[in-house]
């Protein structure tokens, strides 16, 4: 380890001495560096951004929804029973599940809503919810939302959407129902608060402006019957922690639906986004950045060839000094390690640079997609990135440094010394 030390210390100094031809050998590497851990990072960002978007759309999410009707003959007929999945089954499924799992549950159906001091009846979209941290999609402006266990005990709570809030308590504002009952068909209910819906909201409908969102167990009284076809079951979801940790869950809701319903496959639906899905997206972006990187590994081939060109001369200029430093003793690995100390040092400085450079590059080339899309894509700067790129430099200095560095080694100290 000493002479490693020693022999990088002299090689610095060396490179020093001559910072232009310094520079010109490096120059080659902080491109190749440069190009390459632009495009893993911005790799990385398109695929942090693609995943993003995939559990948007409900990758991380395990789904149960009752068999409700038989196909007959093409003819889809409902069944006389189904199962009726209750917050119970819900409390006993979150039992079973790997540690982080949300399960939640969903019931929608439309009903009319009566204000408190009667007056026309609003039609809205009735969802009942068993609520859990983000579900539902929804941000309180008024009031509050009621809590898991306010949902599991089938509190008299509702919440109004801001909409149909303003319509029913006009020409008040629609805070005032905070506090006041109001009717959803039959079903009286106080208003816990009043919400707008977040973007790209689940239990949201095309179209519609007035909402309802109640515990669970209680929506389907105050639904209006529903049509042939129509859910008459809650959705059970559970939620994974990570897309990772999707196909764990899975085989705990297959367990736990099993254990209740040894025909389990007649009785209900078992649904996860398909990882395959996700497999063929990761798939896709690791061989962008094989294709991307194999086309800029060849700057790094140039920058390599630039260094052993560099060395190949410095070995010419300095073959007295190796001569002299033969004749005092140094031995061919002496020589060989300094050369090798030197090509490291070239292609370290180059690929520093060359990082800053790359990552430069990837934020700006984001910056101007999001400037010209709706993408929010950002390039991502990750340890591995970071590590290759370091690699790369090490590799590219020992390859392209070793035959100068040979060649060193092999001169016979008397002609070295009578080299002029």
């Amino acid at each position: 380890m000493p002479a490693t030390g020693t022999a990088l210390r002299v090689g610095l100094e060396t490179l020093r001495s001559n910072p232009l031809r310094t520079f010109l050998s490096t120059l080659g590497v902080m491109i190749g560096v440069a190009s390459l851990v632009a495009v893993l990072a911005l790799g990385d960002g398109m695929e942090q951004y693609g995943l993003a978007r995939i559990r948007g759309e409900g990758a991380q999410v395990v789904g149960l929804r009752a068999i409700e009707s038989e196909t007959v003959d093409g003819v889809a007929v409902p069944r006389d029973s189904a199962v009726l999945f209750t917050t119970a089954d819900a409390a006993d499924l979150a039992r079973t599940l790997p540690p982080g799992t949300q399960v939640v549950m969903l019931r929608q159906g439309a009903g009319l809503v009566t204000g408190p001091a009667g007056g026309r009846a609003r039609g809205a979209v009735v969802a009942g919810v068993l609520p859990s941290p983000g579900f539902p999609p929804l941000t309180v402006v008024h009031g509050r939302m009621f809590t898991t266990a306010e949902a599991y005990a089938d509190a008299p709570l509702a919440l109004l959407s801001q909409p149909l809030a303003d319509s029913l308590a006009a020409p008040r504002p629609g805070a005032s129902l905070v506090g006041d009952t109001v009717h959803v068909g039959d079903v009286a209910r106080i208003v816990a608060g009043v919400f707008t819906l977040n973007a790209g909201a689940a239990v949201a409908r095309p179209g519609a402006a007035n909402y309802v969102v109640m515990p669970v167990d209680g929506a389907a009284a105050a639904m209006a019957p529903a049509g042939p076809g129509a859910a008459r079951s809650p959705t059970l979801e559970a939620h994974a922690a990570s897309v990772e940790d999707v196909p764990a869950v899975r085989a705990a809701v297959e367990r736990w639906v099993a254990a209740r319903w040894p025909d389990w496959r007649h009785e209900v639906r078992l649904s996860s986004t398909s990882q395959q899905r996700l497999a063929t997206f990761r798939e896709g972006v690791l061989v962008f950045k094989l294709f991307m990187g194999a086309i800029v590994s060849i700057s790094l081939l140039v920058g390599g060839i630039g260094i052993m060109n560099v060395l190949l001369a410095s070995v010419t200029e300095r073959t007295r000094e190796i001569g002299i430093r033969k004749t005092t003793g140094a031995r061919n690995r002496d020589i060989l390690r300094q050369f090798l100390a030197e090509s490291v040092v070239v292609s370290g400085a180059g690929s520093v640079v060359g990082v800053v450079l790359g990552l430069a590059g990837a934020f700006a080339f984001t910056a101007i997609m999001r400037a010209v899309s709706e993408a929010e894509v950002y390039a991502a700067i990750t340890l591995r990135t970071l590590l290759l790129a370091a690699l790369a430099a090490i590799v590219v200095g020992l390859v392209f440094g070793t035959y100068p560095a040979r060649r060193a080694a092999r001169l016979s100290p008397i002609d070295a010394i009578r080299h002029e």
